[in-house]
């Protein structure tokens, strides 16, 4: 898709390619959950490859303490575009628990979660 093109164009099958062929992703998208619902599908459709959340506890800055609650969301009402972690805060969690929630995830979303961890 060329910026002259009209965005009511039809989503390309393929990710969106940026620079030197590398998929697009969108990071740090905020808001309540039905604005971030719509802005992944809106993105899905549009051809971005990806969407990550990060993990901040009592933070100002982003809305969601824990990714995977909101990758359990999106994994419902999206079909292709990938649902990663920028980061997770391993420590904080039981490893075999945040394993099974993980793999949980990635079954729901059909093998679409990417992890980030720290």
């Amino acid at each position: 898709m060329s910026v002259a093109e009209p965005l009511t164009r039809q989503a390309p099958a393929a990710p969106v390619k940026g620079f030197l062929g590398v998929p697009v992703s969108l990071f740090g998208i905020r808001g309540t959950f039905p604005q971030v619902t719509e802005a992944v599908i809106l993105a899905e459709s549009l051809g971005f490859s990806g969407v990550s959340f990060g993990e901040h506890h009592a933070s100002r800055v982003v809305d969601w303490p824990d990714p995977l609650i909101i990758q359990a969301g999106l994994a419902a009402v999206t079909s292709r575009i990938t649902l990663g972690t920028s980061i997770s805060l391993l420590p904080l969690y039981n490893p075999v628990e945040f394993a099974e929630r993980v793999a949980v995830i990635d079954q729901m979303s059909g093998g679409r979660v990417q992890l980030g961890a720290c």
